[in-house]
């Protein structure tokens, strides 16, 4: 499933061109080494969306649903993954996401862009809401939702993000 986002339209995020697209096969790499680099921070960062990081043989979504999506940006080597985000379904209208952005690329647009596409395709699939559990220092998904306009409903650990209007 194509979007605007998936197109060459790039977004310069103060270093380099980032584009937002559908994780591709040849991404599982490029994955495992950001994965691998937010499990070494997990103390400081509060990454502990395991579930959701696609393993390498999930990576491409050959269901052509788009539920993991990548913010990439060119290097030497092929396309440099800075950032992940990726939705499961829940429980009837709701999903769970997932979003992780690489150290060094934290301060700019690239959370709530990868939020907004993944919010944006989980419409698509009759969600109405992600639900999310997130330790209190941790407010990366969170921040990334304010600034596209949402609305969240915290109880405990748990928010709850309307995404119905990325539809």
């Amino acid at each position: 499933m194509a979007t605007a986002l998936d197109s060459d339209r790039a977004a310069w995020a103060g270093k380099a061109p980032v584009r937002i697209r559908t994780a591709r096969p040849e991404d599982a790499d490029a994955i495992g080494m950001l994965v691998a680099q937010l499990n070494a921070e997990r103390s400081r960062t509060r990454y502990h969306a395991d579930a959701l990081v696609p393993r390498a043989d999930e990576v491409g979504d050959a269901n052509g649903i788009g539920r993991k999506v990548v913010a990439v940006t060119p290097s030497t080597s092929g396309d440099r993954v800075v950032g992940l985000a990726s939705w499961a379904p829940g429980d009837g209208d709701t999903g769970h996401a997932m979003l992780a952005v690489a150290e060094g690329w934290r301060l700019t647009d690239i959370g709530q862009r990868l939020l907004a596409e993944v919010g944006h395709r989980a419409t698509l699939q009759g969600i109405r809401s992600f639900v999310a559990e997130i330790v209190p220092r941790n407010a990366a998904l969170r921040a990334a939702a304010r600034a596209l306009g949402l609305p969240e409903h915290r109880h405990g650990v748990s928010v709850e993000i309307d995404v119905s209007r990325l539809a």
